[in-house]
């Protein structure tokens, strides 16, 4: 019994600092954008200090799946055609440019949207090499280019392509 009574008050107390956290000005709030201590060191959410604690490999892949799934939703609103006309392997290229530059900026690449709409994948990989995008990326934009020149997806981390 006394073990029952334990866990309860710890339930109790978490979920008191929960709602304390979660509705309290005196401890600052939730900010969806990043923060700073006193002390310099950026925060997120509702407080947590990302040099102290940083986040776990599991928040990180929650964070992840909500910023693809996220990126997917920009581009198919944006780009309405994109979801319908391209393959996945190619609208997963640009489900990629817009989780990483944003929607804005996925919307700027004005030569390869035209040529993707067009069916000109190789015009399309074209644009993607002769953008600032692409030399400042590196391997990632080199094998999203292969991605939309071949339709198919890069070989998984650890396997040859030739599998």
């Amino acid at each position: 019994m006394g073990k029952d009574i334990a866990a309860l008050r710890d339930h109790n107390w978490i979920s008191r600092q929960l709602w304390y956290w979660h509705s309290s000005t005196a401890v600052g709030g939730y900010y969806s954008l990043p923060g700073y201590t006193v002390q310099g060191n950026p925060t997120i959410g509702y407080g947590r200090n990302l040099i102290a604690q940083g986040i776990s490999q599991d928040e990180a892949l929650v964070l992840l799946r909500r910023d693809i799934e996220r990126a997917w939703n920009d581009v198919a609103t944006h780009i309405p055609w994109a979801e319908s006309s391209l393959s996945v392997v190619r609208f997963s290229v640009l489900v990629n440019m817009a989780f990483s530059m944003g929607i804005q900026g996925l919307l700027g690449f004005h030569e390869m949207l035209t040529a993707l709409e067009q069916g000109n994948y190789e015009q399309a990989a074209d644009a993607m090499v002769n953008s600032l995008w692409y030399r400042q990326t590196g391997t990632r934009a080199q094998t999203l280019v292969l991605q939309m020149r071949t339709n198919q997806w890069p070989p998984e981390p650890g396997m040859t392509s030739s599998a």
